[in-house]
C-alpha cells in the first residue's frame, strides 16, 4: 500500500481516480462499506482509488486537553487499510490552517485542483470544512458542475437492526462487552504498544 503523507507527493496514476473520504477510526463495517464502495467504482472505471484520512483525530485537534478515545491510532489504521487492500492512503495533516478552509475551498483546492477527482465515495454523515458546513448535499451539488460524481454510502446496520458507528464501539468498550465490540469491527479489537522493562512480575506469573 502506498502512503503519502504531502498531497502533492501523491502518483499521478492516482489523481483522477475514485477517492474515499473519512476519519475511519476503527474502520468498523460502516466504513468498510465505503472503503469498498470505493474500490469497486475504481474498479469498475479502470482508474485509480484513494484513501483519504486525517490524523491527528478531528477532535484531538479541537480539544487537545481533552483527547478522544482513538480505537485505530494511526499506525493500526494503516495496517487495517493495507490488509484492507487498499491501494493509496493519504493522510492529510490536521492543523489550524487546515481546519480554517471552507467546505468550497476545500472542494475546489483539494478534490478539483489537486486531485482531479472523478468519483468522491463518502459516509452518509460526513461532514467537512471550517463549522462543519459541508456534507453530501453539497458536494452533490458541486458536482453537478464540476465534472465528478458522489457516491453516499447509507448508514450500516446489522441484522439486527444495530447501529454500527465508532461511539458504539467505544461505548461498547466501556462497558465491556467485547463480543458487541468484534461484532461492528468484523474483527476483534486491539491495544498495541511499545514493550518496555519493568519489575519482571510477568515471569513470576508465567507470562515473561
Amino acid at each position: 500500500m502506498n502512503v503519502f503523507n504531502n498531497i502533492d507527493d501523491i502518483s499521478e496514476k492516482y489523481r483522477g481516480g475514485v477517492l474515499a473520504i473519512g476519519n475511519f477510526d476503527g474502520l468498523h463495517l460502516g466504513h468498510q462499506e465505503v472503503i469498498r464502495t470505493a474500490i469497486k467504482i475504481s474498479r469498475e472505471k479502470s482508474i485509480g482509488c484513494i484513501v483519504m484520512t486525517f490524523n491527528p483525530h478531528p477532535r484531538a485537534f479541537f480539544s487537545p486537553n481533552k483527547q478522544p478515545f482513538l480505537l485505530s491510532p494511526l499506525h493500526i489504521k494503516k495496517r487495517l487499510m493495507e490488509a484492507f487492500k487498499v491501494d493509496c492512503l493519504y493522510v492529510q495533516n490536521f492543523d489550524k490552517n487546515f481546519s480554517l478552509n471552507s467546505a468550497n475551498r476545500f472542494i475546489d483546492d483539494y478534490l478539483i485542483e489537486a486531485l482531479k477527482v472523478n468519483h468522491v465515495v463518502i459516509g452518509y454523515d460526513y461532514v467537512f470544512g471550517a463549522d462543519r458546513s459541508g456534507d453530501s448535499g453539497l458536494l452533490k451539488r458541486r458536482a453537478s458542475n464540476s465534472g465528478f460524481e458522489v457516491t453516499t454510502v447509507n448508514e450500516y446496520k446489522l441484522e439486527d437492526g444495530k447501529e454500527v458507528s465508532s461511539t458504539s464501539v467505544r461505548d461498547y468498550l466501556r462497558e465491556g462487552s467485547c463480543d458487541k465490540v468484534a461484532q461492528l469491527l468484523g474483527r476483534f479489537w486491539e491495544i498495541s504498544g511499545r514493550v518496555e522493562h519493568g519489575d519482571r512480575r510477568g515471569r513470576i506469573l508465567g507470562f515473561p
